[in-house]
């Protein structure tokens, strides 16, 4: 499960992990976010690092695993010109790149350092960005190579137990939301050529019906990341596989939104969640069982609500969209599509140590 809790109360933190934990999950992702832990240079945070200790020691004490993500450079490290806009770091037109690349890539190690020195001992998934191949992302695709190495350096310097993911966005191929540049398989591709070492899983950001406008049992591409991932002589073979991010948007306040799209009522997030869990149950099965390379996690995005009053009845904004992706509206009252999750969920998933050995 992803959750971003945006309290530091442990009461609230106690309530959403016991939450996490009676669907059925066992990890949560969430970011690290470098602005608020080192807001000025070299000036950490002493209350958002205590925050991120008590987030992990109670979600520890709820037996889940922390999946952090290493995201959101501070405006000392970028150029000015760049802001976020809901939470969407957004730069000139004229400078889409706004970085001193010798400067920044030192500043983002000693982050990594950090993050690792401080919290390695309780961490052992490190995710290096956040869907790297789309705008959003501040680096150049020429310099993504730099991010995963001094990423990784920095961890391995404080903590030597740990594997990184990298999850492209997938759903760029799709005319609904062409944000990427290039193609998912390209990103890899490039990724893998050089920065290969520095990645240990490749993670999967699809959402079927809400980001395209394929059924929720279109996963091609899982099936093609299996495939090469598994198959000896590929440029791909030997990383372990997750998926990062899926889910489905209640967005809409009435019925039908054109002639071709899904639905967006919360009864139909609960039919996708019917129909697309138990589509990936039978794939994560079929890998963990014969494969060597298994798929090691499923993240569903996401639990709460950013704000459930945002709906529309026509044609919706991003930020309306993301704001309804949650088994729970904002106010934590729970969705129909809460106790579908948690069926989903409760049922059986073959774990990645069931993998056979020397399969291809």
């Amino acid at each position: 499960m992803e959750q971003d809790i945006k309290t530091g109360k442990t009461e609230n933190m106690d309530e959403t992990f016991k939450t996490i934990v009676e669907l059925g999950a066992n990890m949560v992702r969430t970011d690290f976010s470098w602005n608020k832990l080192e807001p000025k240079q070299g000036e950490w945070d002493k209350n958002m690092l205590d925050f991120h200790q008590r987030f992990i020691n109670r979600a520890k004490n709820f037996g889940l695993e922390v999946i952090v993500i290493l995201s959101h450079p501070p405006d000392w490290a970028l150029n000015t010109s760049c802001k976020y806009i809901d939470n969407i770091l957004s730069c000139n037109p004229n400078n889409n790149f706004s970085y001193n690349p010798v400067n920044y890539f030192e500043y983002w190690k000693t982050y990594a350092q950090n993050i690792a020195k401080y919290f390695g001992d309780y961490i052992y998934y490190y995710q290096l960005a956040n869907e790297p191949n789309t705008p959003h992302d501040n680096i150049n695709r020429e310099h993504d190579r730099l991010s995963f190495k001094y990423a990784y350096e920095g961890i391995k310097d404080y903590d030597n137990e740990f594997e990184t993911i990298v999850n492209p966005f997938y759903d760029c191929n799709y005319p609904l939301f062409s944000l990427c540049d290039p193609a998912w398989e390209d990103s890899v591709n490039k990724w893998l050529a050089e920065a290969g070492k520095y990645i240990d899983i490749i993670g999967f950001d699809h959402y079927p019906s809400t980001w395209t406008t394929s059924p929720a049992e279109e996963w091609e591409g899982l099936q093609t990341l299996i495939v090469r991932t598994n198959t000896k002589g590929n440029k791909w073979y030997g990383k372990k596989i997750a998926i990062m991010e899926t889910g489905f948007s209640s967005w809409s306040d009435k019925g039908i939104f054109g002639a071709n799209l899904t639905n967006h009522l919360e009864e139909n997030q609960s039919e996708w969640i019917n129909r697309a869990i138990p589509y990936l149950r039978k794939l994560i099965n079929t890998t963990n069982s014969s494969k060597q390379f298994p798929v090691v996690m499923l993240n569903y995005y996401e639990l709460n609500d950013g704000d459930s009053n945002q709906k529309s009845s026509s044609v919706p904004t991003i930020s309306i969209i993301e704001n309804n992706f949650g088994v729970r509206k904002s106010n934590k009252t729970r969705k129909p599509a809460f106790d579908d999750l948690k069926y989903q969920f409760h049922q059986t998933f073959i774990s990645p140590n069931s993998a056979t050995e020397g399969a291809d």
